[in-house]
């Protein structure tokens, strides 16, 4: 190749797809950052029967390279989500679902720059997660659940503290959906928390990083908190 040419070299690991040649479409850059697995659940994300994760990596090259050293990277990012019910809470936690979730697993994901709101929603599509059935009573050892997630750029919004978070978020970002019964009425309330890089105003969800949620319940939940939802209401 001639002087002072760089070709992007792309490294896509872990696929167990023989014909995966033939479903990623190479022939200009912006097709290749495209090309993506279609998730139905959460099974497609993590590849159970082989533990392992969809991996890429880019690499630039010239005339001049001698040797190839690609770091890879997963094209998924971990959520590990603790919940504890303290005593005297007065709640009793039924489940906890995760929504919003891109059904695009990009195969050369690392392509993708730190940007918020990429891709754009119009080459997106989202699923909700299967319900996880709890029944945490309150006083019980905290639960801690883990999770894969696809990529899910939303941007951020104006919020400034926790409580105003769900206050006109990024359409179609990622949530936890926590549902629980009210001790005494046996009223139902629901719990949102959108995912990001901050609990205020970020709706950013990159892969390759851990995200750490704990939810700690003390009591229903403040009437001014719009994270609460008391559907007896």
């Amino acid at each position: 190749s001639a002087d002072n040419i760089s070709y992007t070299t792309v490294f896509i690991a872990n696929t167990h797809d023989n014909s995966l040649g033939n479903k990623i479409d190479c022939r200009t850059m912006s097709s290749l950052m495209s090309s993506a697995k279609m998730l139905g659940d959460y099974d497609d994300l993590y590849q159970q029967s082989y533990d392992d994760l969809i991996l890429s990596g880019v690499f630039e090259v010239t005339n001049t390279t001698e040797e190839i050293d690609c770091k890879l990277y997963r094209n998924v990012a971990k959520l590990v989500l603790t919940i504890d019910n303290q005593e005297g809470s007065g709640i009793i936690i039924n489940s906890v679902q995760l929504k919003n979730i891109s059904n695009k697993l990009f195969y050369a994901d690392h392509l993708y720059p730190y940007t918020e709101t990429e891709p754009s929603l119009a080459v997106l599509s989202f699923f909700d997660f299967e319900k996880e059935s709890l029944n945490i009573a309150s006083g019980e050892p905290a639960t801690t659940l883990n999770y894969y997630l696809s990529r899910n750029m939303r941007g951020q919004n104006s919020a400034a503290e926790p409580k105003d978070k769900n206050l006109n978020p990024p359409p179609y970002s990622s949530y936890i959906e926590v549902m629980a019964t009210h001790e005494q009425r046996g009223t139902l309330l629901r719990y949102i928390f959108y995912l990001g890089k901050n609990s205020t105003n970020d709706f950013n969800l990159e892969p390759n990083y851990l995200y750490n949620v704990s939810l700690s319940f003390n009591g229903m939940g403040a009437s001014d908190d719009n994270r609460v939802e008391d559907l007896s209401e």
